[in-house]
């Protein structure tokens, strides 16, 4: 059963201190999982956020719960509601602009989680039982945003500063079938722009630091989780782990696969292996349980010395900011 999380940063009002109509932005935050990491997040959000005569309230609900999108618009105590008003007087006092901000937190957009966010907003209960709606901003993905960017490339060198510098990357992505792709869902491209400008942040050398790049283009690859029966985008990531151990084995290195002897020394070009998965704004068991569990494990079967999984921005001042401005976008 869905349970209400905490309201967060009270009641929208509709005048600020002068008494004067203002804007009001509701902002609802959709994720699939972790609500309690999400409520215990938000409250940080606020402060981040530009000043302003705003009022910006912020509630979490979960796309795939209808239920849950509903209890999330009636908490949101909409302003925009002028049965009452009958002269000019009374209008004044109402809001200049009322607006609905909606954030799934999807980086690249697929029509499976997506739209399903989309359709939860623009079929809930709450617009058919009432005349007047808000500004309804959506957004839809920001899956080349240069904050979500930044937060991922920070957060990765971040960790890699702290476990050690890897000898491949992996970035990973959630499974979709391909009959969506063909028809038109654009989550395959969106990946691989993410991937593209994620690969050229960690493979150049930082000016400003004066330090060398993180790892070389080539030893950071794009793949794929198994999604479902149905055939699915490839590359699948336990093909190109096991194709990256086979290579090296056989003639990535010159070592001959048939001299068993040599099996030590060939294990000592696969080095350390670190999964990241950038379509994942906050860990849940899922994919803590088949990138951080089965994966590693697959790779350590492999041969790699060393296999570890980075976390996703979770609760992370990272996320804080990125967040934060994406939402400075619509609150002026």
């Amino acid at each position: 059963m869905y349970t209400t999380p905490p309201q967060i940063g009270g009641p929208a009002q509709s005048s600020n201190t002068n008494g004067q109509a203002m804007c009001v932005y509701h902002l609802l935050v959709l994720v699939q999982y972790l609500q309690k990491l999400m409520t215990d997040l938000l409250p940080r959000l606020l402060p981040a956020l530009p000043p302003g005569e705003v009022s910006v309230q912020v509630e979490v609900a979960f796309s795939s719960q209808p239920r849950s999108v509903d209890a999330a618009l009636e908490r949101f105590h909409f302003l925009g509601n002028y049965t009452g008003v009958k002269d000019s007087n009374q209008a004044a006092a109402c809001v200049e602009e009322e607006h609905l901000m909606v954030l799934p937190l999807y980086p690249q957009y697929s029509s499976v989680h997506t739209a399903v966010a989309f359709d939860a907003i623009t079929h809930s209960n709450y617009f058919t039982a009432h005349r007047t709606v808000p500004h309804l901003h959506f957004l839809r993905s920001y899956a080349t945003r240069p904050a979500y960017l930044h937060a991922l490339t920070t957060s990765i060198t971040r960790y890699c500063a702290a476990k050690g510098a890897p000898d491949w990357i992996f970035v990973v992505f959630e499974g979709l079938s391909r009959r969506f792709i063909t028809s038109g869902d654009c989550y395959q491209v969106e990946c691989h722009r993410t991937f593209t400008a994620l690969r050229a942040a960690l493979s150049t050398p930082s000016e400003s630091k004066g330090s060398d790049r993180l790892i070389a283009p080539n030893r950071i690859t794009i793949s794929f989780l198994e999604w479902g029966v149905e055939p699915c985008l490839e590359p699948s990531t336990r093909d190109v782990v096991a194709g990256i151990a086979s290579q090296i084995r056989r003639i990535g290195m010159g070592i001959s696969a048939a001299n068993e002897e040599d099996e030590a020394e060939w294990k000592k070009f696969l080095g350390t292996a670190y999964f990241v998965c950038p379509g994942i704004a906050v860990d849940d068991n899922r994919s803590l349980q088949l990138v951080q569990k089965q994966l590693c494990e697959q790779c350590l079967e492999l041969g790699w010395q060393r296999a570890e999984y980075i976390p996703a921005l979770n609760g992370s001042p990272e996320q804080i900011k990125l967040l934060a401005n994406i939402i400075s976008d619509y609150v002026s």
